[in-house]
């Protein structure tokens, strides 16, 4: 909608690529008219002109998206002394876990509630930080003594998941890292079986690999049932669907709609967001028409 109204085509900017940018300009708390004076050619100029949009159709349903939660706190705690000094008296003990995969928004708003107290505890493994396209940056736990220099760094190397291979193997991969810190693991489960790797040349080679390991755990003795193929995300499972059909191994595929994914519930939602927020444009765009009241394109808009 917001592209649209910029007089922009959606072929050229598909919301998704916009939205993405827009939150990184959140994350950073870059507003639309500070990221249209840091635009250097037409693509960022255009990205700042469709961020100011964006911004307008949100003022217009009276509606937040999910980077204002963080970056709206963030600026008022920065910006109002008032509100600062208030929730600084109310939380006066804080803790934040996975602080490795924080964002610029949220380090300022845990910066200016603890700037006063000091008694903050933060956990987190720069190793393990996985969200760095998302915003996360990895400079808030690697520098956190430079903005609290008063802090006690307390390495947790014991690792009570893993057998003693699993953690060796990892320890080894992972001190390739050029920024992070090191500390030394070990392992609460002891010895065990050593884990094995396979390179494949491709998606299919790589599923009839695992179908033949299947058939070889079978004859084994190992029941279909005792056996399980986990991969990293759903679109993978085809060519291993593919690969189980051919070679008639019985399989069942593990997944689900998330219960607030599903559409009944969506709809739901949609009037309740609607119910609280009459200036909801979007619910009121999904829910016109459910149940059907034959209300066409025209007389919607």
């Amino acid at each position: 909608q917001a592209i649209a109204e910029a007089g922009e085509g959606s072929d050229r900017f598909t919301p998704q690529a916009v939205l993405h940018e827009i939150s990184g300009f959140k994350d950073q708390l870059i507003t639309p008219e500070v990221a249209a004076e840091q635009s250097r050619d037409w693509r960022a100029r255009t990205i700042a002109r469709l961020y100011a949009a964006y911004e307008k159709v949100l003022r217009r349903s009276s509606a937040l998206d999910f980077d204002d939660l963080l970056c709206r706190p963030a600026r008022l705690l920065r910006e109002n002394a008032e509100v600062r000094e208030r929730l600084q008296q109310r939380f006066r003990n804080m803790l934040v876990d996975e602080y490795q995969d924080t964002n610029h928004a949220q380090f300022c708003v845990v910066l200016e509630l603890a700037r006063e107290h000091r008694r903050l505890c933060v956990v987190g493994d720069p190793d393990q930080s996985i969200y760095g396209w998302r915003g996360a940056d990895l400079r808030n736990i690697l520098q956190f003594e430079q903005s609290f220099p008063d802090a006690a760094v307390v390495p947790l190397g014991e690792n009570f998941r893993s057998v003693k291979p699993i953690v060796q193997a990892a320890d080894a991969l992972i001190r390739h890292n050029r920024r992070r810190r090191h500390k030394d693991l070990t392992s609460m489960r002891g010895e065990g079986e050593a884990p094995r790797y396979v390179r494949c040349l491709d998606e299919r080679s790589e599923a009839e690999r695992v179908v033949r390991e299947i058939r070889e755990a079978s004859d084994r003795g190992v029941p279909w049932k005792g056996m399980a193929v986990r991969y990293r995300m759903n679109s993978m499972s085809r060519v291993l669907e593919e690969a189980l059909r051919r070679a008639q191994v019985p399989h069942q595929v593990v997944r689900g709609t998330a219960f607030y994914d599903r559409r009944e519930v969506r709809d739901l939602v949609a009037y309740l967001r609607l119910a609280a927020n009459p200036g909801d444009e979007l619910a009121l765009a999904r829910v016109a028409n459910v149940p059907a009241r034959g209300l066409g394109d025209t007389s919607l808009s």
